[in-house]
């Protein structure tokens, strides 16, 4: 989950502060950046010479990040923003772009009542409950390891031809849902990866493909890590 900030690629159309205000930061005043807090949401009592001077460091910090898009890679999973419906910095159309941070299709975007910028701070308990289902659900989990041996099986077709990496990426895509988890007792001493890893290229080589697992199940146990058991 994201809350309330732009995509990673913003800061090379950004300075620091943002949408908010082109100004480089180092041009900006005290006062500048205390009209951005109470933009933002923040208490009056609480915008003091500390907060502001950490802020003003803090938006240095964004603007000296460069994105090298030529190594930067999707996370394996799917994602979510969260943004406050009362957030008045975040620009709205920003927050498209994290839908090339993800590599699942589907990007969603949450609005949090009663917040503005700092969604964390003003609903602790509606962000604690949304992140707990983002990630504490088994089948979430399953989706992500899948999702991490898909993409590391269509890699190793990288040399093969346009012809044979689709059909590959359609058998190992469809063995996912084919196979469904693995039941708790199998190879409790195996890593959870390197098991649906298993599992997945066992599939292919019963499906007519030269990409298959090798050797037996119980020989990956000595070298892994026991797999959740709930999955």
């Amino acid at each position: 989950g994201v809350g309330a900030k732009e995509p990673p690629g913003a800061p090379s159309r950004y300075n620091g502060l943002g949408a908010y205000d082109d100004t480089p930061i180092g041009q900006l005043s005290d006062s500048a950046l205390e009209a951005f807090l109470r933009a933002s949401g923040a208490e009056p009592s609480s915008i003091t010479p500390a907060v502001i001077g950490a802020l003003r460091a803090d938006c240095q910090l964004y603007e000296d990040f460069t994105l090298d898009e030529a190594t930067a890679k999707p996370l394996p999973c799917g994602g979510t923003v969260l943004l406050g419906r009362q957030d008045g910095v975040t620009a709205r159309a920003d927050l498209i772009g994290w839908a090339d941070a993800f590599e699942e299709d589907e990007l969603h975007l949450q609005r949090v009542p009663d917040s503005s910028h700092h969604i964390f701070a003003e609903q602790p308990e509606l962000i604690a409950a949304t992140l707990e289902k983002l990630v504490g659900g088994p089948e979430r989990q399953l989706r992500a390891v899948n999702m991490s041996v898909a993409q590391q099986f269509k890699l190793d077709l990288a040399q093969r031809s346009p012809t044979t990496q689709a059909t590959e990426a359609k058998k190992i895509d469809s063995s996912f849902s084919l196979l469904g988890p693995p039941c708790a007792f199998v190879a409790k001493g195996v890593a959870f990866e390197q098991l649906q890893a298993y599992r997945t290229g066992n599939f292919l080589y019963r499906s007519g493909s030269a990409h298959g697992s090798k050797g037996e199940l119980g020989a990956l146990a000595a070298q892994a890590q026991a797999y959740p058991v709930g999955l």
